[in-house]
């Protein structure tokens, strides 16, 4: 019977990856090491659910009065460019989590998170969305092939082969530990092995049987290692050899996915998540990813793409450090220097400009000054533009360190009501306060102009410091490269302004309030300024 996880799982292509990972406020490799542990605990919740006909009962219930089944998934990336649709599929997985894991859902999530290194706004928004994939998966099968709560039942228990190679995973679960119940099962079958063999024994009949009470311990000891070391016992092999090497498949057919080797345990990486080293070199994400960063290229936006096109890391969201370390805004290390081939260093420098791997910033004076506070540039010999600075000659020089950029790039820490605090600052021009703000994850429909992504803390977080405050204005300021030359770029900033602007005035932000400006050619970006 197909493996519930590898169906479910042949539907997270790239695409979907980095639309959720945009969703959700993450990196598109953090996603999907999340999304290899999250989806395998929604399957076991399941199974848990349906571990009796009653239960199977209850979901059979949920699939056939929630409409649930395969054409609910045909049009996932429909979904996520769609914020309405994306709405009503997350409400949906919040209903169907409640379903499946009850009061223990809290404490799931934790023990997932802790596995993951997300922030529980961001893990709790993707067990929502990845729950109503796996029912609807599930669903699809149950109609299709006319299962009843036994059958169902019967299957959901088959799938916990295919979730047992997961670390970790049957602690969140409650499942019981998979190592003592082989070594519990093998225990029984040998103990059972031995009994039967004994009734062919006749006891001496003298001697009390002394000799029986130090052979059975013997036997069933053997019969122990037998069934343990026999071919296909549980599907697993362990290996004697070097004493700290073991393999473990889970069943599936992507050997990449189902084959886990383990050789003196995880690496901890810079930015708080585990991974094990692949290549050798580096026990850091990037490599546990299998990126092969000699084929990687920098987008015409600035974000670090592989050879397929698919994101690595966002525009902004990476810079070199002092050290040669790829790293995010919050300094966490995405690549280190060693494994950053030569050619695509390169590139980095080329785009991030002459002092690369220096955190530029303004003196009180205004002059252009490296970490030590040495001066570079005297202010009025460089200029700023586009989230960088610029020598008098055009020449690009280093990003902007301002203290905003790190606020806006730390996705993790921002909340609805940290961003109204930052806004309210800034619309109240407080005495400290940025006087503009970038927003994050901000993308659009190139045909339509449809906004497809967006950070809804800060969207809200706006909205409300607007509607807190009793006067204040700011300005929508839209930057682009998506056309074809600057007319374009132009015509296309003006109209996205306006789509910001009216997203604000349906949250409720006074029209007079808001006003809008197309800034032409730039970097992709939307800017919120106090007036």
């Amino acid at each position: 019977m197909a493996s519930l996880l590898d169906g479910v799982k042949g539907m997270m292509t790239d695409a979907i990856v980095n639309k959720v990972a945009g969703m959700v406020g993450i990196e598109s490799k953090m996603a999907t090491s999340a999304i290899k542990m999250f989806l395998p605990a929604v399957i076991g919740g399941l199974i848990n659910k349906g571990s009796t006909e009653t239960g199977a009962g209850g979901l059979l219930d949920i699939f056939k009065n929630g409409g649930f089944g395969d054409d609910n998934i045909k049009d996932i990336g429909g979904v996520l460019a769609d914020k309405s649709k994306s709405d009503s599929w997350l409400e949906t997985g919040s209903d169907l989590l409640e379903n499946i894991f009850g009061n223990k859902q809290s404490g799931i999530l934790d023990g997932l998170l802790g596995s993951t290194g997300l922030k529980k706004a961001g893990g709790s928004m993707l067990l929502k969305f990845l729950a109503p994939i796996v029912v609807n998966k599930l669903a699809g099968m149950v109609f299709k092939n006319g299962w009843g709560a036994k059958k169902l039942s019967s299957y959901l228990g088959e799938q916990k082969s295919s979730i047992a190679g997961v670390p970790g995973l049957s602690g969140i679960l409650g499942f019981a530990d998979s190592a003592k119940a082989a070594v519990g099962s093998a225990t029984s079958a040998a103990t059972a092995a031995v009994n039967t063999a004994s009734k062919n024994i006749k006891e001496p009949a003298s001697g009390g049987g002394g000799w029986w009470k130090w052979l059975l311990p013997l036997l069933i000891g053997a019969g122990l290692i037998w069934y343990l070391t026999k071919d296909g016992c549980n599907g697993a092999n362990a290996s004697t050899g070097d004493g700290d090497k073991v393999e473990m498949t889970d069943g599936s057919d992507d050997a990449s996915a189902g084959s886990t080797e383990i050789s003196g345990g995880p690496t901890a990486n810079d930015d708080g998540s585990s991974s094990v080293a692949t290549d050798g070199s580096t026990g850091d994400a990037s490599a546990a990813m299998n990126v092969d960063y000699s084929t990687a290229k920098i987008g015409e936006d600035g974000s670090i793409t592989d050879a397929s096109g698919n994101v690595i890391h966002a525009a902004g969201s990476y810079a070199l450090d002092a050290d040669g370390n790829l790293i995010n805004d919050a300094g966490n290390i995405l690549l280190k220097a060693a494994a950053i081939p030569a050619s695509f260093l390169e590139m980095i420098k080329g785009y991030l400009g002459k002092y690369a791997g220096v955190r530029l910033s303004l003196d009180d004076d205004g002059n252009l000054v490296d970490a030590s506070g040495k001066i570079i540039y005297k202010k009025g010999e460089f200029t700023q533009k586009n989230g960088f600075y610029y020598d008098s000659a055009g020449n690009k020089l280093g990003r902007i360190w301002a203290k905003i950029v790190k606020a806006v790039t730390d996705a993790a820490d921002k909340t609805m009501d940290a961003m109204k605090g930052l806004f309210t600052d800034l619309i109240t021009k407080k005495e400290g306060a940025e006087s503009s703000y970038s927003l994050s994850n901000i993308e659009w429909k190139k045909e339509n102009n449809r906004i497809t992504n967006f950070s809804k803390a800060e969207v809200e977080g706006l909205a409300a410091a607007m509607k807190a405050t009793d006067n204040g204005k700011v300005v929508v300021n839209v930057y682009t490269n998506d056309g074809a030359d600057d007319k374009e770029n132009m015509k296309l900033s003006k109209a996205r302004a306006e789509v910001v602007h009216d997203m604000l005035v349906a949250l409720g932000v006074p029209d007079g309030r808001i006003s809008f400006k197309g800034m032409g050619t730039g970097d992709n970006k939307v800017d919120i300024s106090s007036k």
